[in-house]
């Protein structure tokens, strides 16, 4: 009898009893694609690690062989982005940002954006599901929503760029691979308005240089993508890659 595969990726747990889902993740292996036993699935761990695995009765996984994961960046992103009115505006661009490769989001509380209207355990839901989407291994951190002071005290050491739109001194891209002994990228993105210009003084006090975004005046979500696109092209990510 030939064994169905499933072309998707499931979320799951990785242990010194091997391979593991949770009730969620079974319920949708079983109810919604009704996978039969015996069937193969593609399965990651949000840390990195992917592995084939075979349905065995009782709810069972069976190792089959360790799956390669999509190629690495050198220098890891993180984006810090100043909230934004609408929830759902934030919520698509957390699912893009996963997708495409961010480590780690910095939800920000600015002069001009002082309130969350944002939900973390929602948002790592949508970060799961593009994790799986993508293809991807590794799960995006989302933090809770945090002054930018926070942020400045939080965010690691490394590579600090800021997109501002009244800025008019020499601008900075991310380095290409290998250019830097950095161990981390991080992008600054304001909220609607943008950043005051207190608070750019106090990045710019903190190591951030400017980056170009282009001529155009971009919404806050455009620019945290823009930015995470350059980075890609930066780290050589934006060429075809294809995972086992």
């Amino acid at each position: 009898m030939e064994q169905t595969v499933y072309d998707g990726l499931f979320y799951g747990a990785h242990g010194s009893e091997g391979w593991s889902l949770p009730a969620e993740e079974w319920k949708h292996a079983l109810k919604v694609m009704r996978l039969p036993v015996g069937s193969r699935m593609r399965i990651c761990d949000g840390k990195g690690k992917g592995a084939l695995c075979r349905i065995a009765e009782g709810q069972a996984l069976e190792w089959l062989q360790d799956l390669t994961p999509l190629p690495k960046p050198r220098l890891p992103l993180h984006m810090a982005v100043g909230m934004l009115q609408k929830a759902d505006r934030f919520e698509w661009m957390v699912e893009k940002l996963a997708e495409l490769g961010v480590e780690k989001l910095y939800p920000l509380l600015t002069e001009r954006s002082p309130y969350s209207r944002i939900k973390i355990n929602r948002l790592e839901k949508i970060a799961q599901s593009a994790m799986k989407q993508s293809g991807r291994f590794t799960l995006m951190e989302v933090a809770e929503p945090m002054k930018l002071e926070t942020c400045i005290r939080m965010a690691p050491p490394g590579i600090w760029r800021l997109a501002y739109c009244k800025e008019q001194a020499p601008k900075l891209n991310w380095p290409t691979e290998g250019a830097s002994n950095d161990t981390v990228a991080v992008g600054f993105i304001g909220p609607e308005g943008d950043f005051s210009a207190k608070e750019v003084e106090m990045l710019q006090a903190h190591r951030a240089e400017t980056m170009p975004l282009g001529a155009a005046r971009l919404r806050t979500e455009t620019a945290a993508l823009l930015m995470t696109a350059k980075w890609m092209q930066a780290q050589g990510l934006d060429q075809d890659a294809m995972q086992q």
